[in-house]
Order: C-alpha cells, then structure tokens, then sequence
C-alpha cells in the first residue's frame, strides 16, 4: 500500500492454484483480498510497536524487501493467473475433445471398412455358394443323362436279344411244325404215282446204300439231322438247353 508512513514490504499469500468456474474465481479473489489486509494490519501493528521502542522492524524470515504491491494490483495478477490457468485448461480440454473426435472418426472409417470387407465377403461366398450349387446340379443332370442314356441302351440291347430270341424260336417252331408236315406227308401211303416215282428216282441215284437209307430215314422224319455249328447261320441260343457247356 503506498502509504507515506510505511516501509516497502511483501506479502505472502496462500490460494489455490486452480478454479473450476466464475463464482470460485471471486470467492478466491474475495479470500485474497481479506488476507492481504490482515498482513497489512499486521505489519502495520507491528511497525507500530517497533517505533515505540525507538527499534526497526525487522522483516519475517520469508519476506524479502521488494516494492509494495497493491490489494488491486494482487487480485488483478491473480485474475490474470486464473484466466491463464483457465485458457490452459479450455485449451487442453478441447485438444482433448478433438483428439477423441480424431479417434472416433477414425474408429467409425475402421468399423465401416471392416463392415465393407464383411459384406463383400459375404457377397463372394455366397456367388461361390450359388455357383457350386449350379454346378453340382450340372453334374446330377449329367449323371442322370447318362444313366437315362445307358438304360435306355440295355433296354435297346435287350430288346434286341430277346427279338433274336422270339425270332429264333418262330424259326425253330416253323422249323419243327415244316418237319412234322413233312413227316406227316412222307408217311402218307399210297403216295401219287409221279411222286413214287420222284422218290425212287432220288433214291436210287445215291450209290451207296448206307447213304441211301439214311435219306429215306431223314425223308420219313425218323432222323433229325443236326445243324453245323461252323455255318454263318447257326443259331446258339438255344445250345444251352441241350448240353452243359463246362469252360
């Protein structure tokens, strides 16, 4: 304080470092200001009592002689502290704020990246699904094709065979039922004039009488001849009902 009748002194003054909002701000500035003038009193009642005994004030161990500042002078550096402090605290929160917004954003292109990568995953696999699908039903059509394919040439083959064989035993029979008529006629007594004298004719052209009578038994159907096996025209369908073949 400057005051003509006191000496410079310094005042030291606890507050704390920092303040939350406005109303602590005054609240600390208002604290302040009542303990700096409870030291000014104090010294001042101090120089007082060192006058009267004729002795100079002897300053505090933690006082220094320094100009004198004033009550206004304190609470405008203490104003200008808080609002630094403040600035400082305002700057690192929204340092703060806009990191997190950094991380965040970030965090959203990652997660919307991975879910990108995730649909088009999905997409793929499920084409390749689809396609495998396609193409295991191909392959069923194909194989049912050609199953359909091959029956239908077993049948065609079977088929054929069991004509061959319908169609054998038609000759056979017609074969058979030509022997019987031909029994029947060679057996009908009296013949014809002109066919008794064909017969004799054929008969006694062969020389050999062993032949001749074997002729006569064929014509009178008392001897089956056998058909070659060598000829183009053997049938062997029926071989196996007459001999066991044994290979």
């Amino acid at each position: 304080v400057d005051d003509a009748n006191c000496v410079n002194i310094q005042v030291t003054l606890d507050f704390p470092v920092v303040c939350s909002d406005e109303s602590e701000i005054i609240e600390t500035l208002n604290k302040m200001h009542q303990q700096a003038s409870e030291k000014l009193e104090e010294k001042r009642r101090e120089k007082e009592k060192h006058e009267e005994m004729n002795v100079r004030p002897v300053p505090a161990m933690e006082t220094k002689k320094t100009e004198s500042k004033s009550v206004e002078q304190i609470k405008h550096e203490a104003y200008k502290k808080q609002r630094a402090l403040l600035a400082a605290r305002l700057e690192r929160e929204t340092n703060a704020r806009a990191a997190k917004a950094r991380r965040d954003a970030e965090a959203r292109e990652i997660a919307a990246a991975k879910f990108k990568e995730e649909m088009r995953l999905e997409a793929e696999s499920k084409r390749m699904q689809k396609i495998q699908a396609i193409e295991a039903q191909r392959r069923v059509e194909e194989a049912k094709r050609e199953s359909h394919s091959k029956q239908r040439a077993l049948l065609a083959a079977r088929l054929q065979r069991e004509e061959a064989i319908r169609a054998s035993i038609r000759q056979r029979q017609e074969e058979m039922e030509a022997a019987r008529r031909a029994d029947k006629e060679a057996r009908r007594q009296p013949k014809p004039q002109k066919e008794e004298e064909e017969l004799a004719a054929r008969y006694n052209a062969i020389d050999d009488v062993g032949e001749r009578a074997f002729a006569i038994l064929v014509d009178l159907g008392m001897v089956i001849v056998s058909p070659d096996p060598r000829s183009p025209n053997y049938d062997a369908s029926q071989d196996d009902k007459f001999v066991e073949y044994k290979g």
